[in-house]
């Protein structure tokens, strides 16, 4: 199927819009734009200028239901572009890219063609652990629980950009690290959508939004979102699934934003 849909994929780059040789959907000078996000807070992900091993979100506890956080790049420059095009202007087709793009940060992924579903998959017998910007393959998490969406901002988007995240991330990941995804785990009690919000706003806003639908005793579960900017949207589910009975609770998610004072190295 993949291989009827690339020939229908566009022919500029989705960034800049220049012209591009295949069914790319980034220039080569756009996709080495992309801001990885080594420099970083070990626990939150927060993006740092130099190895420091505090950071605001740390200290401030902002983070503080999560075991670890882990965002592959820096929400900066063309990742910015990509996440606005994919989240507000309905290029859900991105999904499958920005998951492998961004699993594939540390090192290449090798992508093998499973023939009898047509589908691509990781070759996991012959992916280094080392290639993976979080320890994903020593980790059995008993599942993935993408941020839930409002259903009125669910339809009128189209789709929950977690949950697309969340269901592309279980495909590629060896089969041993997560056994399905919970798309019904979380609700959303509603409330302002956090991206309209300033950093100081967005605790307050998220506190006690999301109610967990069932216990979840003894499980390890990854929440997956799209951007972390304070973390409190992460916090706050993760609070819920702790008092559901987690055992630990950690988040992956594409990027994260970085603090007033980063530059870029």
């Amino acid at each position: 199927m993949r291989h009827h849909i690339e020939r229908w994929l566009p022919a500029t780059c989705i960034a800049c819009q220049s012209q591009v040789g295949g069914p790319n959907w980034l220039c080569d000078d756009c996709d080495c734009a992309i801001v990885p996000n080594r420099t970083r807070c070990p626990l939150c992900s927060e993006p740092h200028t130099t190895g420091s091993t505090h950071c605001q979100s740390c200290d401030n506890r902002g983070l503080a239901h999560l075991d670890k956080v882990v965002c592959p790049w820096v929400y900066t420059g063309v990742v910015t572009q990509l996440i606005h095009s994919w989240k507000f202007e309905g290029a859900s087709e991105l999904t499958s890219f920005l998951v492998k793009r961004a699993l594939s940060e540390r090192g290449p992924v090798l992508i093998t063609r499973d023939a009898s579903h047509d589908n691509e998959s990781i070759a996991t017998s012959h992916v280094n652990p080392e290639w993976w910007p979080m320890p994903l393959h020593q980790s059995q998490w008993t599942g993935l629980v993408p941020i839930p969406m409002r259903l009125w901002r669910r339809v009128r988007r189209g789709y929950n950009q977690s949950a697309l995240l969340a269901q592309a991330l279980c495909n590629y990941l060896p089969a041993h690290c997560a056994s399905s995804v919970h798309y019904q785990l979380l609700k959303d009690r509603g409330g302002t959508t956090q991206h309209r919000l300033q950093r100081f706003a967005r605790s307050e806003n998220s506190r006690r939004r999301y109610c967990a639908q069932q216990l979840v005793v003894g499980q390890h579960l990854l929440l997956i979102d799209d951007v972390v900017t304070t973390g409190a949207t992460l916090s706050a589910a993760a609070a819920e699934l702790r008092a559901a009975g987690a055992v630990s609770v950690s988040a992956w998610a594409l990027a994260r934003t970085p603090p007033p004072q980063w530059q870029q190295v």
